[in-house]
């Protein structure tokens, strides 16, 4: 027996010393569409990163959910602007700090060509 849910979320990025990526998106905005099944324990969402000059970069990861959130796989899908043509993989740790607040820490390897 399974019982799905599907949410969305909005945030803002910021930059905590990560690497260039990550001061590539200081402060961009993001949404998360998240489909998780509560009967095997997964998640799957599609993450969209808009920085302030309008460059988008996209991911989806694929999680296993715990009692504080989900942790998983994160895949660079591609992007436009300075996020053309990058590819990349990592992981993310999601933690629901409150039931309305949320912080999500993604650490990834990438490339431009």
């Amino acid at each position: 027996m399974s019982s799905v849910s599907l949410a969305q979320l909005d945030g803002v990025l910021f930059y905590s010393g990560g690497g260039k990526l990550d001061q590539m998106l200081d402060r961009s905005h993001f949404i998360v569409q998240w489909v998780g099944d509560a009967g095997t324990g997964t998640s799957y969402c599609m993450k969209t990163f808009t920085t302030a000059g309008g460059d988008k970069l996209f991911a989806r990861c694929d999680g296993k959910n715990n009692e504080k959130g989900a942790t998983g796989t994160v895949t660079l899908l591609g992007g436009t602007g300075a996020f053309t043509g990058i590819k990349g993989k990592g992981k993310f740790n999601f933690v629901a700090v409150t039931d309305r607040a949320f912080w999500d820490d993604i650490e990834w390897e990438w490339e431009l060509p």
